[in-house]
């Protein structure tokens, strides 16, 4: 006999006062969870034909605005939490390809960074909900993150590369081969701090930091190994999360001393872990989500605060997703959600 209950796995999303609104990694649907009473609810679909699962891969929050960042969707979504209301803007991609995989932040401005070439860089204004198209690139890298500094966007490829792309003129001034990797997938994410980036490790088997100012590579750090695929800038260290079967935090401080965390979650070994930042803006705790359905609130020292559980009520859930998805797609993702059947590493090779 199923649950009364089914868990909805994380996959983008912010949070707002005491909620947050997230986008889930199998169902085409905006949610709602409320850290107060609990109670995690469905508020609607996204605008995107024959697409069902793996919509963004990011968001972030500006004031009562949350920018949604398509993954396999086509479409960057802006939701106004205030008015509950959607707005869509279309960046001109076909079906089938990876479009964004992390972005950058200055001041009021947010910058979707393509994974692939051949995909519009978006320079959003978040103030005046204004988005505009460049050129991405033309280079044949897939992008892991990127910086900004001084109308430059230091994007780094998941090879350890970095390709310097002025947005003032919209030109590549120049590639730089960093020779600090022969992996594949080496980082999966770069973190954006100030004068300086870091490197994320996936296959890779150093933590890299570069000179936004000077454009260099200033130092590698060795690790304990184990795979990361998202983090953060915090106020007093960077986060990074672990993938696949990997089970600590990874903290790595100014001083470039690393402090692991064992995550307090009953996972089966065998089990594919992902964990996603969400945005806040307060700044108070950290939040973190997994793809199994939690979401883990963290004080600044990173001590385990609580544990949310984004339930719904599986007959409201069932109701919701009949109301908006063909019977096939609906059963699919049930099953989808019921197995965690998802595997970073094989849907990055078949985005090749």
């Amino acid at each position: 006999m199923k649950n009364k209950y089914v868990k909805i796995p994380f996959l983008a999303g912010a949070k707002y006062e005491n909620k947050i609104y997230f986008s889930s990694l199998y169902v085409n649907g905006l949610f709602e969870y409320d850290c107060g009473t609990k109670v995690c609810k469905y508020l609607m679909k996204f605008d995107e034909k024959n697409l069902t699962s793996m919509l963004h891969r990011k968001a972030a929050i500006f004031e009562n605005q949350i920018w949604f960042m398509p993954w396999e969707a086509r479409k960057i979504a802006r939701y106004d939490i205030t008015n509950n209301k959607m707005t869509y803007y279309d960046v001109g991609c076909k079906e089938g390809t990876l479009l964004y995989f992390d972005y950058a932040r200055y001041d009021n401005m947010l910058f979707f960074i393509p994974y692939a070439n051949n995909i519009p860089i978006a320079i959003i204004d978040v103030k005046h909900n204004i988005v505009n198209l460049i050129n991405g690139i033309s280079e044949k890298e897939h992008i892991a993150g990127a910086g900004y500094y001084n109308n430059k966007l230091l994007l780094v490829s998941q090879t350890g590369n970095i390709l310097i792309k002025n947005i003032k003129n919209n030109v590549l001034e120049k590639v730089i081969d960093t020779r600090i990797n022969t992996k594949e997938f080496g980082y999966l994410t770069v973190i954006d701090a100030q004068n300086t980036m870091v490197l994320c490790p996936f296959e890779a088997d150093k933590i890299v930091i570069i000179d936004k100012v000077n454009e260099t590579v200033t130092n590698s750090v060795n690790y304990n190994g184990g795979r990361y695929s998202y983090g953060k800038k915090n106020i007093d260290c960077i986060s990074m999360y672990p993938t696949e079967f990997n089970r600590c935090i990874m903290l790595f401080d100014e001083k470039q001393k690393i402090e692991y965390k064992r995550l307090e979650l009953n996972l089966k070994e065998d089990f594919y872990l992902e964990m996603m930042n969400i945005d806040c803006m307060d700044g108070k705790t950290n939040l973190v989500a997994t793809n199994e359905g939690s979401i883990l609130e963290y004080d600044n020292e990173w001590n385990l605060i609580q544990n949310f559980e984004t339930m719904i009520d599986r007959d409201d859930y069932n109701l919701q997703l009949i109301k908006n998805f063909d019977r096939g797609s609906f059963a699919t993702q049930e099953n989808c959600i019921e197995k965690n059947n998802f595997d970073l590493d094989i849907f990055l090779k078949t985005m090749l």
